[in-house]
């Protein structure tokens, strides 16, 4: 419910108002509902449109390489485990 009441008529400060009522009194139970003016899938744009970002390479003291990251998780289990994620359609 917050980016909706940055997009009224007031902008931010309608914004800030709303996030107050939200937060103070309502407690995050107010009575109604805020709905954005566009769906979400409305405001993507085509991955052809957009420029792709260059990630820096990593450099092992701030950032790692994925095999290395998933390394650190502890993630343990099978690898010959069947996936969880089925396909309706796998074609």
């Amino acid at each position: 419910n917050f980016r909706p009441s940055f997009a009224t008529p007031l902008g931010i400060f309608g914004g800030i108002i709303y996030t107050a009522l939200y937060f103070f009194p309502f407690r995050g139970r107010e009575p109604f509902t805020l709905r954005n003016r566009k769906s979400d899938h409305a405001t993507l744009k085509k991955a052809k449109d957009c420029t792709p970002i260059q990630y820096p390479k990593p450099d092992n003291k701030i950032s790692f390489d994925l095999l290395s990251s998933v390394a650190l998780t502890n993630t343990n289990h099978d690898h010959d485990q069947p996936s969880h994620l089925t396909l309706k359609n796998d074609s």
